[in-house]
């Protein structure tokens, strides 16, 4: 099981990454974005890795992903009953821990699969779906494929590229050359960008939605001032769940909301 050393709760200590114990770089600035996502001011880059971890490679989302499956699941405790893991178009780092659990199933399914995915239904405790959504045409047929496969009290970790100066998003499938989709979209290989209605985008699709903010998740998101992991500042974690399975109390037996409260989408 994935342990936190005690040196990294101790006042001082060094920046690390949480997958490996390496020093890692503290968080940096954002001039190696795009311009486009630095103008419209995305958190979330998808796949860019704003600060790689220098000993594992582990970007900044695998840190936040890791630590959110560590800390608010049950993926990694040795006690909890087996977990199934579909990681769409897994990030190598984080797919490599999770296959190291020896009670956890990972199966993994590239992008394009998605919107038709050849799995059961209800058969999926946790979905990894992380700079997918953007590039996918059929976002529809994506979501119901999310939402089939997971069972009733399941989770999807789904993160997308998410503009905070766009009060919708933004798509035109008359940009059809890599030099319209970078000048649009951030990515050639993005269809949308996402804006403030993402959220509620998500529930439209039959689910309730979460934001975490790590910066609200104590010591063990790296602290609000110290980003003890350095992940990155202003990311929003969005969290869903089958609405028709959503348990009042917020408990599940694949996620645990634990002590903070998490801000659900109004």
């Amino acid at each position: 099981m994935p342990t936190l050393m005690l040196t990294e709760l101790l006042p001082g200590a060094q920046t690390i990454c949480p997958i490996c114990n390496g020093r890692c770089y503290p968080a940096g600035d954002r001039s190696g974005l795009p311009r486009r996502l630095r103008d419209m001011k995305v958190f979330s880059p998808g796949r860019i890795p704003l600060n790689p971890c220098p000993t594992c490679g582990a970007t900044d989302d695998e840190r936040l992903i890791y630590l959110y499956l560590l800390h608010r699941t049950r993926a990694f405790e040795p006690t909890a009953p087996p977990l199934t893991i579909l990681h769409i178009e897994p990030e190598p780092r984080l797919y490599e821990t999770l296959q190291r659990v020896s009670r956890v199933s990972v199966r993994s399914e590239p992008s394009s699969q998605l919107p038709s995915l050849e799995v059961d239904d209800r058969s999926v405790d946790i979905v990894l779906c992380n700079d997918i959504l953007d590039r996918v045409r059929d976002e529809a047929a994506a979501l119901r494929s999310i939402r089939r496969v997971l069972k009733t009290d399941g989770l999807a970790l789904v993160q997308s590229a998410v503009s905070s100066t766009l009060p919708a998003t933004h798509e035109d499938a008359q940009l059809t050359t890599d030099t319209e989709r970078s000048k649009a979209f951030g990515s050639a290989l993005r269809v949308r960008l996402y804006g403030a209605d993402y959220a509620q985008r998500l529930a439209s699709a039959g689910f309730t939605v979460e934001r975490f903010r790590w910066w609200r998740g104590g010591r063990r998101f790296g602290g609000a001032l110290r980003n003890r992991y350095a992940l990155v500042r202003g990311e929003v974690l969005y969290v869903i769940r089958p609405s028709t399975g959503h348990s009042p109390s917020g408990h599940s037996p694949s996620g645990r909301i634990g002590g903070e409260k998490l801000s659900p989408v109004p």
